[in-house]
């Protein structure tokens, strides 16, 4: 029977369980691979599984195939946090705060473990071994929210598995099969390689005490003893990490053990590596080479690196002379490491290894024998042996230069400039050097790319110099004539690498005819290379005479046929138009058909062309080239399509536009056609900082020139300008506010000052309309500024100065209503008035009021008239006292008896005016007046919202709250409305007026609705802070914990506890709520047991934290039930 997750379905994945229970072993394993898979399912992730016990029982089943996929099952929904351990993290987590209950596991874990190490079957020891690998190595990714270190985390096991540790010595000792013992030699690594594990477990270390010699055995499988190898590569790791463990002396005694182990298989080890021959019988090769590799390893010790090099001098020389590669590999490195300290026994052998050297020197089946050589002769050098020693293998080590590899390359450089740092040495290499360099040209295609590279690294050593300068000729003959392009690549790039070196300049300025005469091959690779090897040279003045007459060769390149050419040769003319020394020449170059190609490169079907053309045509127009109109005239009849292309085109595109415009105030009037398109870029969403701050510069250059001031002015404002009354100018602002980019904001500063240069002429515009436009310009400024903690007055913030201050003082008194509002808005934000401009101030905001009031009193009030009043309500503190309650009447009678468009306004003043505490005795009967539009059929969701936010401002005072709370009850009648705006705010309400001591009947009433809302997803977060405020009071809380009781317990499976009672319960307990009372203490204990799956999850997340104090505290009261200490005493009722 086969199983698959694929088939299933999440209301299906309760049946899964049920496999788990057939007779046949077939489909409980089924079953539990099902389960097993579901683990790594994404979909999956919040399905609860109900199959925990079910899982945990099949660890005793009578089939070990199915115990051993229960046990692979459970740790893989462990890992995943699928389960929280062997029973509820939360009851754990209880358990262990209050009663130490110290081990996570049952006790039976560790004897189901051993008892599949010691089965017959080898599938099941296998699978076993594999999962305590996992579990040490891997540990629990959602460990219980006690434990913050991340050792603790891989811990939680580390006990069962300890115990585990006999068994493994025991089916080390007994004997088994090569899969089980490597599998059991891995797991062995992984947990000797865990630090925490290692200071924890007497019972490990002294384990692999005694099974690591038997495991290296001559007697064991060639495999089995390469594999045991990797145990002391581990363990010798740890002389290196002694300050890992948390006692420093329990750290002495686990390294101690460590060395004693190395000590103790080194003899023979080494016996090993020396011998050709076992001792006892043939020894396998592979297993010698792995030995030579582990050595290597642990001679990086100075513990055990003196321990061995007696035992391996007299076997060097047989080492080199005998012996397959890669033995012969592997012993040269441990020799080059031991000799690291210049040994005696090395420098003795060195003389017998050379007769041998040149034969590894020379081996052309494996460069790492060839490197190996190289690498021991680097050593020797540094134990100064006998210079006569090394004269049989230097014209070797010459050839090795020309190597096909690099490291062998590199490696035999360093030793000829090591050995050529001394004078008997030096004329023997310089000797042999000229042949290499002569024969460049005769050898093969690899053979002559490496002597070139060999050149670059020689000419930074300055004893090579002459004999590099003698090879410039072979090099350029390489260039030009090879029949291999890569040879001819390696030889530009040579040229390239020696102009960087000041001995080589002149010799390279004779090639450069030689290498621009290459722009011509028909091989687009060597003309790029070309092309980036003049960008070289061009970075150094002693070329600069010769680029500069070679330039337009390379501005022909921009036709290349190939798009990297084309590139490339934009790169370098952007490059050297920008520099002094080459500006003027490819500005001439630049010129006539030459301009008309570049023109033509900003429509290339390439995008990185396009942008290289629109850059360098920029640079040009920005370093004042001399231009035919008509290319100019094609540029900018294409700077539409160009705005319109990919990001980075149009960036470019913007750049050149601003520059434009800068230039000429014809190119301005050409291009005004697309300041809408810049705007829009500018408030776009999907627009970035630097797209936007180039269309800053952009704009900010047409306002410099006079042209569309007004739109340019209209797309910027939004950029400081916000308010939260308007929808529209919220929304414009929200795009800048989380640009953090300094360069942006001194963009839009400077785009600031150019406008308001232009705007103030609309402070005296005859237009009312225009008058206020202009004045809430500046105030949009001037507010954004003095939020900033600036003045517009103490510095050069806008124009050079602020001359506008007198004329917006003369509005305060214009004839518009609307402009004298506007000026108060800005005047009042003045700093430092004189007192007879302050007192003017106070007498336009009187003069104001009474103008607005005059309208409000009109039979038919207009609903703008309402809303100057609100503007003017927040400077009421200078109008006459009596004013302002003789306005209250008419807003009333407005609000209660007018058209509905008066509502909203209307109440938006009263809620301005509530802000004064002088007008709060006027105010206090507006409560009972308004509240009643809430039931008001006449009402729409609109006003009814609008009253509740009105009510939501007074219940800020304590002089409105008992006027409030005697209305509570049209309030309570709203909570069941449809709309949830009205149903949340209505809440926020209830919420301010219940900060009394005392809780009016009338609230408690409305219990059952409250309960209720906590379902509602919009309502919850204000409902269930509600109902945690009302839970204060004793009988409300007793009712409050019946009604959720019933859902806690597990006897009622058909009754599911909501998301919304989950929170009210987290709430109740981080506001501390639950006292020491029975029904409080029932209610904790029943929570703390149930068994319900969606709240044992609930509460692993986010309740052990307030959870665990109210168990503390009941602890130290000495009022912790008697039910609590007998729930947690016995790990079987935890199991149950």
């Amino acid at each position: 029977m086969v199983l698959g997750a694929a088939a299933v379905t999440p209301p299906e994945i309760s049946l899964v369980p049920n496999f788990l229970e057939y007779g046949d072993w077939r489909v409980r394993v089924g079953g539990l691979q099902v389960l097993e898979s579901l683990a790594d399912d994404t979909k999956y992730e919040k399905i609860n599984f109900p199959a925990q016990e079910k899982i945990v029982r099949r660890l005793s089943d009578d089939d070990e195939r199915v115990k051993v996929a229960g046990l692979r099952t459970l740790f893989k929904l462990i890992n995943n946090g699928k389960f929280k351990f062997f029973f509820p993290q939360h009851t754990y987590i209880v358990a262990q705060t209050c009663f130490r209950i110290e081990s996570p596991s049952p006790p039976a874990l560790a004897d189901i473990i051993s008892s599949l190490l010691k089965s017959d079957s080898q599938d099941s020891r296998t699978s076993v071994i594999s999962i305590i690998s996992d579990c040490v190595t891997k540990g629990i990714p959602n460990p219980p929210p006690c434990y913050t270190s991340p050792d603790d985390r891989s811990a939680e096991f580390y006990p069962a598995i300890d115990e585990t540790v006999p068994s493994i010595k025991w089916l080390a000792m007994k004997g088994t099969d090569e899969d089980t013992y490597i599998a059991m030699i891995h797991t062995v690594c992984s947990m000797a390689n865990i630090d925490q594990f290692c200071a924890s477990s007497n019972t490990f270390v002294a384990a692999i005490h005694e099974i690591v010699p038997l495991l290296l055995s001559n007697k064991q499988q060639p495999s089995v003893r390469v594999a045991a190898l990797q145990i002391i590569s581990v363990i010798s790791k740890h002389g290196k990490r002694p300050t890992i463990f948390k006692s420093q002396v329990r750290s002495k005694c686990v390294l101690d053990r460590f060395c004693s182990i190395v000590d103790k298989v080194l003899p023979s080890l080494v016996t090993v590596a020396a011998a050709k021959e076992d001792p006892i019988e043939e020894c396998d090769e592979i297993f010698r080479i792995e030995v030579l590799k582990t050595l290597y390893d642990l001679a990086k010790y100075e513990t055990f690196r003196g321990k061995m090099d007696s035992g391996l001098s007299e076997a060097y020389a047989l080492a080199v002379k005998d012996g397959t590669w890669p033995a012969r590999v592997a012993f040269l490195r441990l020799m080059s490491m031991l000799g690291a300290k210049a040994k005696d026994a090395l420098k003795k052998a060195v003389k017998e290894i050379m007769p041998y050297l040149n034969t590894t020197l020379s081996d052309d089946e494996n460069s790492q024998i060839r490197k190996a050589g190289v690498e021991f002769l680097s050593i020797s050098v540094v134990q100064e042996v006998s210079p006569s020693n090394f004269n049989s293998v230097v014209p070797t080590l010459v050839t090795l230069l020309s190597d096909s590899e690099e490291d062998v390359r590199i490696a035999a450089l360093q030793t000829l400039s090591d050995l050529a740092k001394q004078e008997v040495f030096r004329k023997a290499i310089t000797g042999r050097l000229p042949d290499l360099l002569d024969a460049l040209t005769r050898n093969k295609p690899k053979t002559q790319i490496a002597t070139l590279k060999t050149c670059v690294a020689l000419a930074k050593d300055g004893t090579f110099h002459k004999i590099v300068h003698s090879a410039v000729s072979s090099i350029a003959a390489c260039m030009k004539v090879d029949p291999d392009q890569d040879v001819r690549l390696a030889a530009l790039a040579t040229f390239s690498e020696l102009s960087r070196e000041e001995a080589f300049r002149l010799a390279v300025s004779e090639a450069v005819p030689d290498i621009i005469s290459e722009l011509k091959n028909w091989q687009w690779t060597i003309r790029l290379q070309v092309l980036q090897t003049l960008s070289i040279f061009a970075k150094n003045n002693a070329f600069s005479d010769i680029i500069n007459s070679s330039l337009p060769r390379v501005v022909d390149s921009l036709k290349d046929e190939n798009e990297d050419v084309r590139v490339k040769s934009l790169e370098i003319s952007l490059s050297l138009i920008q520099q002094d020394a080459y500006r003027v020449s490819i500005q001439e170059a630049l010129r006539g058909s030459r301009l008309s190609t570049l023109v033509d490169l900003t429509s290339d079907p390439q995008m990185s062309v396009r942008i290289g053309a629109i850059q360098l045509f920029s640079k040009l127009v920005e370093h004042g080239a001399f231009m035919d109109p008509h290319s100019v005239s094609k540029v900018v009849s294409n700077i539409s399509r160009l705005l319109l292309d990919q990001r980075d085109v149009c960036i470019a595109a913007l750049e050149l536009t601003s520059l434009l415009v800068t230039q000429d105030v014809s190119y301005a009037k050409q291009l005004t056609q697309e300041i809408p398109k810049l705007i829009q870029f500018l408030r776009g969403d999907d627009s970035d900082s630097k797209m936007r701050l180039n269309v800053l510069k952009t704009l900010t250059a047409f306002i410099t020139q006079g042209q569309s001031v007004d739109a340019v002015a209209a797309g910027i404002f939004p950029i400081f300008s916000f308010s939260e009354d308007n929808d529209q100018q919220r929304d414009a602002y929200s795009v800048f506010k989380d640009i953090k980019e300094q360069e942006f904001w001194d963009a839009a500063a400077r785009a600031y000052n150019a406008v308001f240069s232009r705007v103030s002429s609309a402070l005296e515009h005859p237009n009312p309309r225009a008058r206020v436009s202009g004045l809430n310009a500046l105030l949009a400024l001037v507010d954004q500024v003095n939020k900033e903690g600036m003045t517009v007055y103490d510095g050069e913030i806008i124009g050079p100065k602020f001359h506008d201050r007198p004329t917006v003082l003369r509005l305060l008194h214009d004839e518009d209503l609307d402009v004298r509002v506007s000026a108060i808005h800005l005047a009042v934000l003045f700093v430092g008035l004189e007192k007879k401009a302050e007192k003017n101030l106070n007498e336009a905001i009187k003069m104001a009021w009474e103008k607005a009031m005059t309208d409000v009193r009109h039979p038919n009030p207009s609903a703008a008239s309402f809303e100057k009043l609100t503007k003017l309500a927040h400077y009421v503190h200078v109008i006459d006292e009596k004013s302002v309650p003789a306005a209250i009447p008419y807003i009333l009678d407005a609000i209660q008896n007018k058209s509905r468009t008066l509502v909203i306004p209307g109440l938006c003043t009263l809620s301005k005016l509530a802000a004064n505490e002088n007008f709060h005795e006027s105010l206090v009967e507006v409560v009972r007046k308004i509240t009643g539009l809430l039931t008001n059929k006449k009402s729409n969701m609109e006003i009814r919202v609008e009253v509740l936010q009105t009510l939501l401002t007074l219940a800020e005072y304590d002089k409105f709250r008992p006027k409030i709370l005697a209305q509570v009850s049209a309030i309570i009648s709203i909570l069941r409305d449809r709309e949830p705006n009205i149903r949340v705010t209505g809440l926020k309400v209830l919420l301010k007026i219940v900060q009394e001591e005392k809780v009016s009947d009338r609230i408690k009433s409305a219990m059952p609705t409250l309960l209720t809302l906590i379902h509602d997803m919009n309502a919850r977060k204000e409902c269930v802070a509600l109902i945690t405020h009302l839970a204060r009071d004793r009988t409300l809380r007793a009712e409050i914990l019946t009604n959720i009781l019933p859902l806690v317990r597990d006897n009622l499976p058909d009754q599911m506890i909501s998301w919304g009672h989950m929170c009210l319960i987290a709430s109740l307990f981080k506001h501390k709520r639950l006292k020491d009372e029975a029904s409080d203490l029932q209610f904790v204990l029943c929570l703390i047991m149930s068994r319900r799956v969606e709240l044992q999850e609930y509460m692993a997340r986010f309740m052990t934290g307030t959870l665990q104090p109210y168990l503390e505290t009941w602890i130290k009261a000495q009022t912790f039930p008697a039910s609590f200490s007998s729930a947690f005493s016995s790990l079987a009722v935890l199991k149950d």
